[in-house]
């Protein structure tokens, strides 16, 4: 009967052993936007704004380009490397009221890429790598 129990007792604890690494393991492997839930925006060239959400492990892109036709971007973040916090994502789906725009958009769908979050203030430095361009903007929440 005692052996019985101190079985048990280990086994319990050996349970919350794991679960505890589990939790510790995924905050390392499977990125989150937390620290950024919400709206932001940025202001590109000829003063024109596209807005990113960041939702759990989404990202969605929302803007227009110079011709004013609407697009939308979504991202998926895979996991969180190492080096420089940088986040993997990999987009999903596009959509844009244009259908030459649309199949610009669809044509870089599956695309693996990487951000790199920086907060500084009331701001948020993004930086985008696609492989072989690096992107940085400025984003501000929307107030």
């Amino acid at each position: 009967m005692f052996k019985n129990k101190t079985v048990i007792i280990h086994f319990i604890i050996s349970v919350l052993l794991f679960s505890a690494a589990l939790i510790i393991a995924k905050e390392k492997i499977l990125p989150t936007f937390n620290q950024h839930q919400g709206m932001w925006y940025a202001t590109i060239e000829d003063g024109l704004r596209f807005y990113v959400e960041f939702n759990g492990n989404q990202m969605n892109v929302y803007g227009q380009d110079k011709q004013d036709h609407k697009f939308e971007i979504k991202y998926l973040s895979h996991y969180q490397k190492d080096v420089d916090d940088r986040i993997v994502i990999r987009q999903i789906d596009a959509n844009a009221d244009n259908p030459q725009l649309k199949n610009s958009l669809d044509h870089n769908t599956n695309i693996v890429s990487s951000v790199r979050l920086i907060p500084g203030g009331n701001q948020l430095l993004a930086s985008f790598y696609n492989g072989y361009e690096l992107k940085i903007y400025q984003l501000k929440p929307v107030q």
